[in-house]
């Protein structure tokens, strides 16, 4: 299921195809083995995940609590902007952070050295730090264990469940969902049902109509 998920993601995000596209492809092969695989694949795609550990860490603590986001931006009290996290859950000011060598090499910028993105990154995590944010960094070993990083991650979930707890100052703005929406099984039949339905009334309509030339 991985797999499908990051592929899907991974498409979305790049723009090689879309939801509608998606959801138009799998209803005209609903029917073929394999359909409820791809169903419940589609549905926990996000375009938003830039990248498979990213759709990785989401499905390992997207349950955890509601309000799970992607890429969403931390601005301070003054609204200037602090950066952006990978994912987490702003509302409970939770984020969850990927130490991948994607960001070190593949997707540093020209002429920054592996050394300043590293020194970068402290530097937005202290500030967000200080606003109140509660940073969980995933390293390869964490990400390679999902249990741990779950539970990393549902410890700060649960300090906001505390007594006292404020939620960080400044403010965030997340960007909207890439989701396909598939429809299920029972509204899927509806569909169908309407459809042949709807034929069926235009057929009648056919004979009615030849019937009276006759």
């Amino acid at each position: 299921m991985l797999a499908a998920v990051a592929a899907i993601d991974a498409a979305l995000y790049r723009g090689e195809t879309d939801p509608a596209e998606l959801v138009r492809a799998f209803e005209a092969e609903h029917r073929w083995r394999g359909s409820t695989f791809a169903r419940n694949a589609l549905k926990a795609a996000d375009g938003r995940a830039e990248s498979p550990t990213e759709t990785w860490a989401r499905l390992a603590v997207a349950e955890l609590a509601p309000g799970h986001e992607l890429q969403f931006e931390v601005y301070d009290e003054h609204g200037t902007f602090v950066g952006r996290a990978d994912g987490g859950f702003p509302l409970l000011g939770v984020i969850w952070e990927y130490d991948g060598q994607g960001k070190y090499e593949e997707l540093r910028p020209p002429g920054v050295t592996k050394e300043q993105v590293l020194a970068a990154q402290m530097l937005r995590q202290g500030a967000m730090a200080r606003l109140g944010w509660c940073v969980v960094r995933g390293a390869s070993d964490v990400l390679a264990d999902k249990e741990r990083f779950r539970r990393e991650v549902g410890s700060a979930v649960d300090l906001s469940r505390r007594p006292g707890w404020r939620p960080p100052r400044g403010s965030f703005v997340c960007p909207p969902p890439v989701r396909v929406e598939v429809r299920d099984p029972i509204q899927w039949a509806a569909v169908q049902r309407e459809e042949r339905y709807e034929r069926w009334q235009r057929r009648k309509a056919r004979l009615n109509w030849s019937a009276s030339w006759a």
